[in-house]
């Protein structure tokens, strides 16, 4: 009887360990993107910027087992791109802005393209790409109003269609 006892003790305490450490959210796992994500959000609130990299870079990592969990995937992924267009937290890299803007954008993150488009409208940028940027901030308002879900593939051609989409019905 005792050594049940001691193995049910054993049992809910690793259960415990293993739980997320924000209040109410202990059903969560602690690696899962979801307790990540909202980690690194109240890193962020206490002006924490590179526990909330740390954080978010867990989350973005996270295989998402349900469209829920790819929610906080793309948006930890998006909030990173925006750290590292702006040196918040980590040291400012465009390219890794753009590269984690575009994944956001892939998984779902409407937010990503406005930082994507205003990542390609900078003139003294050789990136500088006012076609792009246009057309990414044009499809998010339509999209937008339409309620689609999409992603993007990454064939915006200046000259012929500035912005080509593929949409998926949200469900």
């Amino acid at each position: 009887m005792l050594i049940r006892f001691l193995l049910l003790l054993l049992v809910f305490s690793c259960a415990h360990e293993n739980s997320c450490p924000i209040a109410g959210k202990d059903h969560l796992v602690a690696a899962s993107a979801e307790c990540q994500f909202l980690l690194g959000r109240d890193a962020y609130s206490l002006k924490d910027y590179t526990g909330a990299a740390a954080r978010w870079t867990q989350a973005s990592q996270t295989a998402a087992k349900d469209s829920r969990e790819t929610n906080f995937v793309a948006s930890a992924t998006g909030t990173l791109g925006y750290f590292y267009l702006n040196g918040m937290g980590v040291e400012q890299d465009k390219t890794k802005a753009i590269n984690y803007f575009q994944t956001a954008i892939r998984l779902g993150d409407i937010e990503s393209r406005n930082h994507l488009a205003f990542a390609y409208s900078d003139p003294r940028d050789e990136r500088y790409d006012p076609i792009s940027a246009l057309c990414l901030v044009q499809d998010r308002n339509a999209l937008q109003r339409s309620g689609f879900r999409w992603h993007w593939c990454g064939t915006c051609k200046p000259r012929r269609h500035p912005c080509q989409l593929q949409f998926l019905p949200t469900f």
